[in-house]
């Protein structure tokens, strides 16, 4: 069971490019890897759906974008169903297949649109 469990650590580490940080504590992590982290261990648990609420926010410019990237490899590895909340449009039609955009009154979508590849 233990070694399961190292295999299974060990296998999302490598998958979100940080097996060689596995002994590192969280104050040797830069904000990106500490978002790469919580993606590893949110993996881990096999959800049906991953919920990713603003992932990216308190990025700078540059790692959002590398955090992006690296987010479409992950899922395309996996391809576990992921939702994402964000406030940015070009994020959204850069990370998904499907925006749901939502009206300031909870709970009400104002419009569901397809993005095409």
């Amino acid at each position: 069971m233990l070694s399961e469990r190292i295999s299974k650590v060990e296998h999302y580490l490598d998958l979100v490019g940080l097996k060689d940080f596995q002994y590192a504590y969280p104050h040797q992590l830069s904000g990106g890897m500490s978002q790469r982290v919580g993606i590893a261990r949110a993996l881990a648990g096999c959800p049906e759906v991953l919920l990713l609420d603003e992932p990216f926010a308190s990025l700078d410019a540059l790692a959002r974008i590398r955090m992006q990237e690296e987010l479409l490899r992950v899922w395309q590895a996996e391809r576990t169903m992921v939702v994402l909340v964000t406030h940015d449009i070009e994020e959204a039609v850069y990370l998904a297949d499907r925006v749901v955009v939502m009206l300031s009154e909870p709970g009400m979508i104002k419009n569901i649109s397809e993005v095409c590849r």
